[in-house]
């Protein structure tokens, strides 16, 4: 199906994006290079872990809730699931199962990702892509104006 390819790709290239974003941000809050990349993975394992991937957003506790919101991983993981899925009508399973699910919408359901518009991933991607490398400007202007 050419729709479900290249919403797929849209995500892929906005996520692409948005963790380059990332990398601008990180690398403009350090001055030395070899504290980058502990930085960027203490950044980036909370965004992964609560993006939705590991942990369903329903069991997220509250207190963390807030990192979902951050995570460009959850808007990209939500909006391909939702363009795969959402094309499935049937899923042949054996009926006496408890555990079944019966086509796409059942499976977006249970993964808690029937909740938004693939229209507010997209969104959302473009604005975190843009506030990752806005802070990064403010972090470099930061430091250029400390140096001088």
């Amino acid at each position: 199906n050419a729709t479900v390819f290249f919403t797929f790709y849209v995500f892929l290239v906005l996520l692409n994006s948005t963790a380059t974003g990332v990398g601008y941000m990180v690398s403009c809050m350090v001055r030395r290079a070899d504290l980058a990349p502990v930085i960027g993975i203490v950044l980036i394992l909370p965004l992964v872990l609560f993006g939705g991937l590991f942990i369903n957003t329903d069991n997220t506790p509250d207190y963390f809730i807030w990192l979902e919101y951050i995570s460009p991983l959850k808007y990209a993981y939500r909006g391909v699931m939702r363009a795969f899925w959402s094309t499935v009508l049937d899923i042949p399973c054996d009926p006496t199962r408890t555990n079944c699910v019966h086509n796409g919408a059942a499976v977006l359901k249970n993964a808690s990702l029937d909740k938004a518009s693939m229209v507010l991933d997209v969104a959302a991607l473009l604005g975190l892509n843009f506030g990752f490398r806005f802070i990064g400007m403010l972090f470099l202007a930061r430091n250029v104006k400390k140096r001088d």
